[in-house]
């Protein structure tokens, strides 16, 4: 848009502000501030077209969490655990608690 288009467009935002804010008819408000109604409506309608056009241009951030992806072993392999000199191989099915007091020994005497 040229400077005196923008100057222009500024104008018209302004003359569009004081419209609404006014309490008038568009044609008694245009009869008194020295415009007619076709001047009116172009720039309503070539501002708000302008303003879409923008709009459509924006970018918007949107946030996004993700859930850390859970791998699966193949359903009947088991889980081998290399800890120093032991190798534990642990079942499908394991009851965790059993697991758990087992690495605990394995710790305590490593």
């Amino acid at each position: 848009m040229a400077k005196d288009n923008r100057e222009l467009a500024t104008l018209w935002k302004k003359r569009i502000k004081a419209y609404a804010g006014s309490n008038l008819n568009i044609r008694e408000w245009c009869r008194q501030n020295g415009v007619t109604a076709s001047q009116y409506h172009y720039w309503v309608k070539k501002l708000n077209s302008k303003d879409s056009a923008n709009k459509s241009d924006e970018v918007q951030l949107v946030e996004v969490s993700l859930e850390p992806e859970k791998k699966k072993l193949p359903n009947n392999e088991p889980i081998i655990l290399h800890f120093h000199d032991f190798e534990i191989e642990i079942p499908k099915n394991f009851d965790k608690e059993a697991i758990a007091e087992v690495l605990l020994a394995i710790v305590s005497v490593c």
